[in-house]
């Protein structure tokens, strides 16, 4: 449920941004597309054709951003 919850939008928004405040300037999601298991729920999307989820959208915001800054 957490993977999908709303507000996980805005907990990868804020930490990718402090690690933009922090001088950090290369950031690997390392895994885009996987299904929650016992291990976790690591991909910002749980399969091939889902086109969009808290996490993607977080994470493709914050490319925008940083394109057009």
């Amino acid at each position: 449920a957490a993977n999908r919850d709303s507000r996980m939008y805005n907990t990868y928004l804020n930490y990718l941004n402090k690690l933009q405040e922090s001088g950090i300037n290369v950031f690997n999601h390392w895994l885009d597309i996987g299904a929650y298991s016992k291990w976790g729920s690591w991909g910002a999307l749980e399969h091939l054709n889902q086109d969009k989820s808290p996490k993607y959208n977080a994470l493709m915001n914050f490319i925008r951003k940083i394109k057009t800054s």
